[in-house]
């Protein structure tokens, strides 16, 4: 996942690496996965973890910022992904850190853009 320059040692991390980032903080083995539907642009991929919690994956294929709507049962979100990019957005009985600007989301998107190799 790590490519390891030979001749400068100089360290590249390809967006696998980020891929696989995603997928393996807040899903766990045995997850089982879910239905999503995909918003334009978006990619989304949503898991059932074994303990009852849920994580989707989303990735803005695109070159300009997305805005999607993501719905957790009762809880709703909209949230606008930079352009490709990705986001692991943990289901609300997670209830990880509450962000200021919006006090009754209980959960917090976790967002990497890789940079461009």
């Amino acid at each position: 996942m790590v490519v390891i320059n030979s001749k400068t040692g100089a360290l590249s991390y390809p967006v696998d690496y980020f891929t696989l980032g995603h997928f393996s903080k807040f899903i766990y083995s045995r997850a089982k996965r879910i239905y999503s539907s995909n918003a334009s642009g978006i990619l989304t991929s949503a898991y059932l973890n074994p303990d009852g919690s849920k994580a989707l994956v989303a990735f803005n294929d695109s070159t300009v910022a997305q805005t999607f709507q993501l719905n957790w049962g009762s809880e709703a979100l909209t949230y606008t992904l930079p352009s490709l990019s990705a986001a692991t957005l943990p289901g609300p009985e997670r209830k990880l850190a509450q962000s200021p600007s919006t006090p009754r989301l209980r959960y917090k998107p976790q967002v990497i853009t890789p940079s461009p190799t």
